[in-house]
């Protein structure tokens, strides 16, 4: 009897999921590929700029092909860096006098451009040239960098966490490790001056107009932090304070999502509807920022399971043709994370 029972259950794991009545799971990859094809459709008639969006757009590409190990997301990346870098390693259309904090996302990209294809010297000199903006950035009196020049005396957490990954990347790249010192302080002033204590997240800018929350920036920060820690030395004493910040903003977006609702408005703590419509590039930076800090160990079960019931969410306005101008790229971001997440469990 023991060995027919054995027997039984063998061949019961052995069928598919959907024919022993459980949810198959979903091909995380096949719906990143998808995004991709209609997005890099989309994209053929826009000229790309050495900005932010054209930046998170070649990093989901070269996420791709990390995953899929297929040439041609490789490939749509090279054409995106090489549309904007000349052949001395310029970029004529960047200008650094600008100090916009956010274009630094552009070096995070080139850097993973330039580790992902066997490097590239044009990539370097680009780098440096990014870099250098750093060193005359405006700052405050606490040295905190300005988002831009011309605000004097602002926080922004969704700038400075795009700049904020490159610049860990660079230091440890060129083993600047006085550097370490100065994100960990851009990190912390950011997060004591926009911390809303309520809900764990942070909001917007400082000062504020107004006491709002919203999700981009919250998620992007999250996203961001995540980064970070892609590259923050492991033996370095913020990096366990930092982990329990990207803890605390998955606390605070599971406890905003209200009730019977899968992802998060425009504001994270309001229900969704007319007029909160859902984010979908926060909600997808979310879902990036979670299922990282899942597969890394950082949060647990209930995080992923978030994670997953708000890609659904995502995958459902998509089919109904809602999109916004950044969403495609971070909708595949967070497939390839959900999908590394699905592997190691």
């Amino acid at each position: 009897m023991k060995r027919i029972i054995l027997l039984l259950t063998a061949c019961l794991a052995a069928l598919p999921a959907t024919v022993r009545g459980a949810k198959p799971q979903t091909d995380y990859l096949a719906e990143a590929r998808r995004m991709a094809e209609a997005e890099e459709t989309a994209r053929r008639t826009i000229a790309p700029l050495p900005d932010a969006p054209t930046a998170t757009w070649g990093e989901a590409c070269l996420a791709l092909y990390e995953a899929t190990g297929d040439s041609l997301y490789l490939h749509r990346a090279h054409a995106l860096a090489d549309a904007l870098v000349d052949e001395q390693g310029r970029i004529p259309a960047y200008d650094k006098e600008l100090y916009d904090l956010a274009d630094l996302r552009f070096g995070a990209f080139l850097y993973r451009l330039y580790q992902a294809g066997g490097g590239d010297g044009r990539y370097l000199n680009a780098l440096e040239i990014i870099r250098s903006q750093l060193y005359t950035q405006p700052r405050r009196a606490d040295r905190l960098f300005l988002p831009l020049a011309s605000e004097a005396d602002t926080v922004r957490i969704e700038p400075l966490y795009h700049a904020l990954p490159f610049y860990c990347m660079y230091a440890a790249m060129f083993d600047q490790s006085r550097v370490f010192d100065d994100i960990v302080l851009q990190c912390e002033v950011v997060d004591e001056c926009t911390l809303d204590p309520h809900s764990g997240l942070n909001l917007p800018a400082h000062p504020a107009p107004a006491h709002v929350l919203l999700t981009r920036p919250s998620a992007l920060a999250m996203a961001g932090l995540a980064d970070v820690l892609d590259f923050m030395p492991w033996d370095h004493p913020f990096r366990r304070r930092a982990a329990g910040m990207w803890q605390r903003m998955a606390a605070g977006l599971s406890q905003c999502l209200p009730r019977k609702q899968a992802a998060w408005g425009v504001m994270p703590d309001r229900p969704a509807g007319a007029d909160n419509p859902l984010s979908l590039t926060g909600t997808s930076a979310a879902v990036y920022a979670v299922a990282k800090g899942v597969r890394l160990g950082y949060l647990g079960k209930k995080e992923g399971k978030m994670a997953v019931q708000a890609f659904a969410a995502l995958t459902q306005q998509w089919e109904e043709g809602k999109k916004e101008a950044d969403s495609a790229a971070w909708y595949v971001l967070a497939a390839v994370e959900l999908h590394r997440m699905q592997q190691e469990e």
